[in-house]
């Protein structure tokens, strides 16, 4: 990752995006229509976001009724609900009873590009999502089972730990960030959850950090890493003073211990390490 991507990756995982309220929920209101209820979104920061995010909810609903066949009721389903983005399922019962999946990010004002929350190179997307209709809900994935139908097969998220962007997956998933105050201690979590471990360093003296010790064991995932490096230099330090941040996450229940190694490639002895502990259940 490059300098700007590590800003927006610390900035998703601190929750400091301008669009995220204090809340933890975007505002969705149930909004009476003629021919049922549909989603409404209340309580952007910008007016003229909430109006997009409303016009497409209004325009997919209305579309799916006129598909379904005269008199079709509407009506819906919210699966995952986040300060920046939301999924819902309109479902339209008329002569035949169709659904469809919308996942709305309300920083934009328009529908989710996959993108932003998914890899869709790896063999995971490929496998459970490549060329098919989802939303996200609070346990995994749902996809839907054939065009119109309901989405009701689901990838839990342990599955796709690989095929998470981890620069947009903290909107989504459940994200703890760990410094070295958390050294030593023990972190409980699920599987599925992500990790932002942030630890001063400064590349320019040939020191790296890593994780060893339990870090190739099954169950252990490592979603990369980056640096981040402040505008200004408050540590007086020479070189290149910021912050590695190891992005890692744990498909399986169990108890890990992982090491973070700061040292210089082909070194023995390390010039510092640090130990922690997380029981995944």
């Amino acid at each position: 990752m490059n300098k700007w991507m590590a800003l927006a990756v610390m900035t998703a995982f601190l929750g400091l995006s301008s669009q995220v309220q204090a809340f933890g929920h975007t505002t969705i209101v149930q909004d009476k229509v003629s021919g049922g209820v549909l989603p409404y979104v209340d309580g952007l920061k910008e007016s003229y976001l909430q109006k997009n995010v409303n016009s497409l909810l209004k325009e997919k609903g209305e579309a799916l009724a006129k598909q379904a066949g005269k008199g079709a009721r509407l009506s819906y389903e919210i699966t995952v609900n986040r300060p920046s983005l939301f999924s819902v399922i309109l479902k339209a019962e008329g002569d035949k009873t169709l659904y469809e999946g919308v996942t709305v990010d309300t920083a934009a004002g328009s529908e989710l590009d996959e993108k932003d929350l998914l890899y869709t190179n790896t063999t995971a997307y490929q496998q459970y999502l490549q060329g098919k209709k989802y939303v996200f809900s609070e346990k995994g994935i749902r996809v839907q089972s054939a065009p119109g139908g309901a989405f009701d097969t689901v990838v839990p998220y342990p599955s796709l730990v690989r095929t998470i962007n981890v620069a947009g997956g903290a909107r989504l998933l459940t994200s703890y960030k760990l410094t070295k105050e958390s050294a030593d201690k023990t972190l409980e979590l699920k599987p599925g959850e992500l990790i932002a471990l942030y630890l001063d360093s400064n590349p320019t003296t040939g020191l790296e950090w890593s994780l060893s010790d339990q870090s190739a064991a099954p169950g252990f995932a490592d979603l990369g890493h980056s640096f981040y490096l402040p505008m200004v230099n408050r540590t007086n330090a020479g070189g290149s003073p910021g912050q590695t941040i190891l992005f890692f996450t744990f498909e399986k229940p169990g108890n890990y211990d992982l090491r973070a190694v700061y040292a210089r490639k082909m070194e023995k002895t390390p010039n510092s390490e640090l130990m922690y502990h997380f029981i995944v259940k």
